[in-house]
């Protein structure tokens, strides 16, 4: 497995800050930051590779229950209570605070594996 490159990693470091300054401050472009971030941290080797059957099961099994809860909470909150997930998610310090423990495990991972290829 060849050596991680320092610019991939800030790369990535810059798009993941891209993707939380767009939940706070754009509507619905954050997505768009953080699967480009997946892209550009994932390594070659594992993009290319078949995914196995019980992979896209456990893929399956999740995003079911992701929409799942999404229609549950869509059904079962009050209308007052409607825009309090999205206020919370959307407050500066939850923003900051993630935007941080993202680029902190990003950083432990990449050094790991620089450990790991040397």
């Amino acid at each position: 497995m060849p050596k991680p490159s320092t610019q991939r990693f800030v790369v990535w470091a810059g798009l993941v800050s891209l993707g939380w300054l767009s939940l706070l401050w754009i509507d619905r472009f954050g997505l768009l930051f953080f699967f480009a971030a997946w892209f550009v941290e994932m390594p070659r080797e594992r993009l290319h590779r078949v995914v196995p059957r019980r992979e896209l099961l456990w893929i399956a099994c999740i995003l079911i229950a992701f929409v799942v809860v999404v229609v549950a909470s869509k059904i079962l909150t009050p209308a007052s209570g409607d825009g309090a997930p999205e206020r919370l998610f959307r407050h500066p310090t939850v923003i900051i605070i993630l935007w941080l423990l993202c680029l902190g495990l990003g950083f432990r991972g990449w050094r790991r594996r620089i450990h790991n290829a040397a």
